[in-house]
């Protein structure tokens, strides 16, 4: 199945289409349970994953503990993004990812309650797009 296939309908909220579509360097969701925050995301991330300007990027997706990534973020991805054939591998364990389409790797890692898992994103130029998921609840 190619992505021709399938149709999103993503206007759930009227925010959520501006959501998608920005590249603003930092963007927020702030929204109660079933705001389509998650999904969202993915769209976003979707959208970016199609244009030539971010071949060979590494995505980072990050939550409070991996339970949470699991039944959030990472599920929501696969669902979405499953489908329309851009997932190429998927590495599940102890370091999960997702090899996209166009060369680009989305990394998952969870940062734990008191921080210590954010020397695994690293710094530099490589990742091009991290989305926090449940912010409130990572350490500062």
């Amino acid at each position: 199945m190619n992505d021709e296939d399938i149709t999103f309908d993503w206007k759930k909220l009227p925010k959520q289409d501006f959501f998608i579509w920005d590249r603003s360097r930092i963007k927020m969701w702030v929204g109660g349970r079933g705001s389509t925050k998650t999904s969202s995301a993915v769209f976003s991330m979707m959208t970016m994953m199609r244009d030539p300007a971010y071949v060979g990027a590494r995505f980072v997706v990050l939550a409070p503990v991996m339970k949470q990534m699991k039944r959030g973020p990472m599920d929501k991805f696969d669902e979405i993004l499953g489908p329309t054939g851009m997932i190429l591998n998927s590495v599940n364990g102890h370091e999960p990812r997702r090899e996209m389409v166009n060369d680009i790797v989305t990394y998952f890692y969870n940062v734990g309650p008191h921080g210590e898992g954010i020397e695994a994103v690293g710094r530099g130029p490589e990742n091009v797009v991290v989305y926090i998921d449940e912010a409130a609840q990572t350490p500062e």
